[in-house]
């Protein structure tokens, strides 16, 4: 099932805030940037069509690991560590943990952690993935 727990957006965009001032932060801090409002709209959405991917593979990819390896892909100092790294062989179950983040992290750079809230938000509307679950993915990015 999908979690409510963020505040729900019906743009990526434009996202209520508990601290009015935050709102204004992240339209300031996305603004500041040399992308289009078309462009950012379009790679947020292509990002959240990836996350959507991502946790469908990490989830099938589940049933498979060992508790050890699902522990590894569950650590955000490891996976942060990762974040360049080339993922084949031994670690490549942690590909998708490891993108998860990277996006996290974008997000982030971009926007801060209402920008996140936004993506997640939207990722739970459109994917089935819950609200805690990316949280978990994400912990430690910010202020996540």
């Amino acid at each position: 099932g999908h979690s409510t727990s963020p505040p729900r957006a019906s743009s990526c965009v434009f996202v209520r805030s508990r601290a009015g001032s935050e709102t204004g932060a992240v339209g300031r801090r996305l603004a500041g940037t040399d992308t289009s409002p078309v462009e950012l709209l379009r790679s947020t959405d292509a990002r959240i069509e990836r996350l959507g991917e991502l946790f469908a593979a990490a989830d099938a990819r589940a049933a498979g690991l060992t508790a050890e390896q699902r522990a590894k892909s569950e650590d955000p100092a490891l996976l942060d560590g990762l974040l360049s790294a080339d993922l084949s062989g031994p670690d490549a179950h942690l590909g998708e943990a490891v993108e998860i983040r990277r996006i996290g992290r974008g997000l982030f750079d971009e926007g801060g952690g209402l920008w996140m809230v936004a993506v997640a938000a939207r990722t739970t509307e459109l994917h089935p993935v819950t609200t805690s679950r990316i949280t978990a993915a994400w912990k430690g990015i910010g202020d996540w």
